[in-house]
């Protein structure tokens, strides 16, 4: 057999030839260890110099912009998030949702008390209280405007019960003012506290189910516009450069990198004496991953048997 008819039955598509050479690589490769398809240090070495190449390129916040931008343009047309959604994936985060399962109260705690949190806590006490308290002192001041009808004549110069009312009533305020404060000083502990107690007890679990069903049902009602509004407002592009930024500044230091290669190493230590392949079949992978990149590999090598340069190399080869 000649080179060109070599390179022809190659690059023909009814032919199984590059299917079947494809298949023999793809095959040899997934029975191999992990270890042995990145020896030596190269697994750690390709992620940290992948790592350090995304965080180099400013093409890929161009590209995440232009993502985020298509997305936004999409949104505005949506009715609502839901209507957008396949009905068995919203069945499934519903049921997900829906398990009665409830954090450790301890956990919730150290999210919950934090200083943003306790002020956030603080104003929403002070200002309920506050409401509350004018309410409640709505009488008094119709009680002086009552007056006031009645003795008009004898003060009318003098003006002084309409002073008075006033003055009340502005104590009447900074009173309450000063209370309610005093009151949410003393009772914030204690809400964080009961905050804590209602979303990590066990006993209430049916009831954060419940919470966190209504929560996920809000957002599928959410507008295509106001979710277009949201993307603009998150800033989605800024928030991935401050993330680059961090990464960055983490991997160029000495500590950062040995730290991003030992997350490397633990990977390969735990599964790297397994075949690629078993561990692709367990994770329900195989099988599709196998006969993509088989199909993808054959059409490369017919493209590469019928190009001038191929058939060079094959001839070289076979006058040897």
């Amino acid at each position: 057999m000649d080179a060109q008819t070599l390179c022809s039955r190659i690059a023909d598509p009814s032919q199984p030839h590059a299917a079947r050479l494809s298949a023999l690589a793809v095959d040899e490769a997934l029975a191999q260890p992990l270890s042995a398809l990145m020896p030596g240090g190269r697994a750690e070495t390709l992620a940290v110099e992948a790592l350090r190449g995304w965080l180099a390129t400013e093409g890929a916040l161009l590209w995440l912009a232009r993502a985020v931008e298509s997305l936004r343009q999409e949104a505005i047309a949506i009715d609502s998030l839901g209507d957008e959604l396949p009905e068995p994936l919203v069945a499934g985060l519903e049921r997900l949702l829906g398990r009665p399962w409830s954090p450790d109260r301890a956990v919730v705690l150290a999210v919950l008390d934090r200083k943003p949190v306790r002020q956030l806590i603080r104003q929403l006490l002070v200002e309920a209280l506050v409401e509350f308290g004018h309410s409640v002192s709505a009488p008094v001041h119709g009680v002086a405007r009552g007056l006031t009808g009645f003795a008009r004549r004898a003060t009318e110069k003098a003006g002084v019960l309409g002073a008075v009312a006033s003055a009340v009533g502005g104590e009447v305020e900074r009173q309450l003012e000063r209370k309610a404060a005093a009151f949410a000083d003393q009772a914030l502990s204690g809400v964080v506290q009961k905050l804590a107690d209602a979303l990590g007890n066990p006993a209430q679990a049916e009831a954060q189910a419940e919470l966190r069903a209504a929560l996920f049902e809000g957002v599928l009602g959410i507008h295509g516009g106001a979710l277009s509004r949201e993307l603009v407002r998150a800033d989605v592009v800024g928030g991935t450069r401050l993330l680059r930024e961090a990464l960055s500044g983490w991997l160029a230091t000495a500590p950062g990198e040995a730290q991003a290669r030992r997350l490397v190493q633990r990977l390969l230590a735990r599964e790297g004496a397994r075949p690629a392949g078993e561990l692709l079949q367990e994770l329900g992978l195989r099988d599709a991953l196998r006969g993509f990149v088989v199909e993808t590999l054959a059409e490369r090598m017919r493209a590469v048997a019928a190009s001038e340069p191929f058939r060079a190399f094959a001839a070289e080869l076979l006058a040897d």
